[in-house]
This record gives structure tokens, sequence and C-alpha cells, in this order.
């Protein structure tokens, strides 16, 4: 074998080694699947009513309904003036309110499996409660999903009740249940007005 033909030889084999080189066609690579984000239920709309800039004020109550002390965030909480505000996230799939707040956060979202509303909620304490609810007439109720153990002893579990829905104001009752939900006491209600510039 001449030299000139063992040379072609080994430059052929390094060739042969080299990454992407083939001495066949190789098939393109298959293209990568294109992910696209699934657009949310149609009952998310339901919470539209929620999506806004709100201040809120509170009247809290004891146990015999009677009134105990009150709260307005514009006057009481550092930048409460500037309103909570609850906006469309993750492609609509949930809504978030008070996304840069030190003191809390909550989510609501429509579960399509499972038919329900979900609300999560935590806050600066370490509280951390989710909820399922759905509309009674023109109310929608959120309730705990299970008692949760209680620092005094025993469980709690809490409702969330949203009602006199208005294009500009929304209201809320807070209740909670000792006894698994067999009944409730009323611990505030709460005002949410639309801020003026908020639309």
């Amino acid at each position: 074998m001449s030299k000139i033909t063992t040379v072609r030889i080994v430059v052929l084999a390094l060739m042969l080694t080299l990454p992407g080189f083939s001495s066949a066609q190789e098939p393109a690579p298959a293209p990568k699947p294109v992910v696209r984000a699934a657009s949310p239920p149609e009952e998310m709309e339901r919470l539209d009513f929620l999506v806004g800039t709100w201040l809120n004020s509170a009247v809290f109550l004891d146990r015999d309904g009677n009134e105990v002390g009150r709260f307005d965030a514009a006057t009481d909480l550092p930048g409460g003036a500037d309103g909570n505000t609850i906006a469309p996230a993750l492609g609509g799939w949930i809504l978030e309110a008070s996304a840069g707040s030190p003191y809390g956060r909550t989510w609501y979202r429509y579960e399509p499996l499972r038919g329900v509303y979900m609300l999560a909620a935590a806050d600066f304490q370490g509280n951390f409660d989710v909820l399922t609810g759905e509309f009674v007439g023109d109310e929608l109720v959120f309730t705990e999903i299970a008692p949760k153990p209680h620092r005094d002893g025993g469980t709690i579990m809490w409702r969330w009740t949203y009602y006199d829905i208005e294009p500009d104001a929304f209201y809320l009752r807070q209740a909670y249940s000792r006894d698994g939900g067999k009944s409730w006491v009323l611990t505030n209600r709460q005002t949410n007005r639309r801020r003026a510039d908020s639309v």
C-alpha cells in the first residue's frame, strides 16, 4: 500500500469520528414541540369583579356580634392609601392579590377538574389557608377544605363570603368555626371600594 493511500485512509477515519460528520445523509432532527399556553376556563370571568385596586376597611366583632374594633387601610396601614391590587397572573389562570405586600397575599382560581373555585391566603404570621368556593345566588362563598389545628387547642376553619358585589365595591364577611363547620362565628365585615383611578 502506498504512503499516499495510507494517509487518505487515516484522514477518512479521523473525519468519521468528528461530531456531525457522516458518510451517509442523516435525517434532520425532529422539531421540538411548541408548548402553547392553554386558555383559562370561562368560569374565571365570574371573578372579574375582583380585578382592580381596592381601598379596604373593616369592622371587627366579638362572639356576640358586638363591635370591638375598626380598621381602615388608608390610615392604619403603611402604604394602605395606595390600595390592594388584584390582577390576573399566569396567563389569566389565577388572580393574585397584594403581589408586593409584606403583610399577606391571596390567590384565586377556578379548578376545572373539581368544578370549584379555589382561594389560598398566606400572611406574615405564618398562616396559610386553602378554601374551596362556589356561587350561591349572588354571593361567592369559600369554605376551608378541612379543619386545622388552632394554637389555643382544638381546630379552626374559615369561611369567606363575598356579597353585595357592585362595579365599584364588594363586601366580605369572614367567619370561623371551632366545631368542624357545624356552627359559624362572624368575626369581621369588610368593605372594599375601588380606587378612583382604578379600572
